[in-house]
């Protein structure tokens, strides 16, 4: 999602690649950065509820601008702890990363950690506001995006990406995303075209 409207100096994924999971998720605002994220955030949910003319690229800029300043505030020292996350939690999403390619299921978690299934899944609901299918979910398609990104087709990021089931994955990348994987890899491909023809003018 984020590398498309990234340049060459700014990369706007940083803020969430370069960093280990489940540390230096929170950040410290000032009221008018607080001002600026809300009036940003207002712009793109009007502009992506209206159908004029143009909605797409203030859609775009609206989202560089939001991107540009969470990247600005990670940068900054201003990190609230880099370890707010509890220690199974980390531990669960780092398990989760390795096995990405793999179907994941509660009863796995639970054993790899010899812990109560319900135990972890109410730990992680607590800690991340999300329940761990989610999560796991939100990951496969972030992973899947990477490999269509990398030019992998469709039906092999299915199963590559651990859904094993073609069908459910076209479903949920649609559901996830609000566009099919097809359609994804055909506009990050065109792009990526544009993007080098601007570099080469």
């Amino acid at each position: 999602m984020y590398e498309p409207i990234s340049s060459t100096i700014s990369n706007l994924a940083l803020c969430f690649n370069n960093r280990k999971l489940g540390e230096n998720n929170v950040i410290r605002l000032s009221d008018n950065e607080c001002k600026q994220i809300i009036s940003l955030t207002d712009g793109l949910i009007k502009s992506e509820n209206e159908e004029s003319f143009g909605n797409d690229i203030l859609i775009k800029a609206y989202c560089e601008q939001l991107l540009v300043l969470v990247n600005r505030k990670y940068m900054s020292s201003n990190h609230i702890s880099s370890n707010i996350m509890p220690k199974l939690i980390k531990e669960v999403m780092n398990y989760i990363e390795q096995n990405i390619q793999n179907e994941i299921t509660l009863d796995a978690i639970s054993e790899r950690f010899f812990l109560n299934g319900t135990h972890i899944s109410r730990q992680f609901k607590k800690h991340t506001g999300l329940t761990i299918r989610s999560y796991i979910v939100d990951r496969k398609v972030a992973y899947a995006k990477e490999l269509l990104n990398a030019g992998k087709s469709v039906t092999d990021v299915a199963y590559l990406s651990g859904f094993n089931n073609y069908s459910n994955f076209i479903r949920t990348f649609h559901i996830i995303e609000g566009i099919s994987p097809g359609k994804y890899a055909k506009e990050h491909d065109k792009l990526n075209i544009c993007g080098n023809i601007l570099n080469q003018e």
